[in-house]
């Protein structure tokens, strides 16, 4: 599934998508910084942010980035 900013995004509490890739980052430790935004292999998240701005944040079903 993946969603666009006109949705707010959070895990537990906090705001995971749209906000800054440091931030994001801080809520969910696993996620690593690629070429076009940000990766979490272990949680198969993917965070589409070219030039460092948040467009979309796609979650796919375990193993989606191996």
């Amino acid at each position: 599934m993946e969603v666009f900013n006109d949705v707010e995004v959070y895990v537990g509490e906090n705001m995971i998508f749209p906000t800054s890739l440091a931030e994001a980052k801080n809520i969910e430790k696993t996620l690593e910084e690629d070429d076009e935004g940000m990766l979490s292999i272990d949680m198969s998240i993917g965070i589409y942010a070219p030039d460092g701005e948040m467009e979309s944040i796609l979650f796919g079903e375990k193993g989606y980035y191996k």
